[in-house]
């Protein structure tokens, strides 16, 4: 997927007849504006590497050691062993890596309301929301809003709002 504005956001790959040429993971110099939408498929041949790779020290220091949890790194480190196939789409994508991306996703493919395993709704409206597990909605309003795990919610409108795991929240 494309996006002008990748400067240190995305990972991003160089192409060529769907052969990944070059991968660098949240580059400040993008050699590309290709970003990787983070869908990863490994044969089971590459599946050992990930254990030599969380030992690898090399890469002329551009593996920082907290890096090593971001996907794009490996992919990085991989193309130095192996032969890497990328295929790149036009459809569109959200990265959901920050609450007000999580939120607009949301926003733009969930327009029914997901309720979570353990809830209670009761004498309630969900329109276009997200409840998490465990949840308490009692005669409320939530309107395009995200719920997280085991929060309890009294007598309150909620309009694009985002509700933190284990909050309490009870109209006075």
């Amino acid at each position: 997927m494309k996006d002008s504005d990748v400067k240190g956001k995305y990972g991003v790959a160089e192409l060529k007849e769907g052969r990944v040429l070059t991968f660098q993971e949240k580059p400040q110099n993008p050699r590309s504006t290709l970003v990787s939408t983070g869908v990863y498929l490994f044969p089971e041949r590459v599946l050992p590497l990930f254990s030599e790779f969380l030992t690898y020290e090399g890469m002329n220091g551009r593996l920082p050691g907290k890096g090593k949890d971001a996907p794009g790194y490996f992919i990085e480190w991989v193309l130095e062993r192996e032969n890497v196939d990328g295929f790149p789409f036009e459809e569109a994508w959200h990265d959901i890596g920050d609450r007000k991306s999580y939120i607009q996703a949301n926003m733009e493919y969930g327009h029914e309301s997901y309720v979570g395993k353990r809830c209670t709704i009761e004498r309630s409206r969900l329109e276009e929301s997200v409840v998490l597990d465990d949840v308490a909605v009692i005669d409320c309003i939530l309107q395009r809003s995200i719920v997280d795990e085991g929060c309890r919610l009294e007598g309150i409108t909620l309009v694009d709002s985002i509700v933190g795991a284990g909050s309490r929240i009870k109209k006075c």
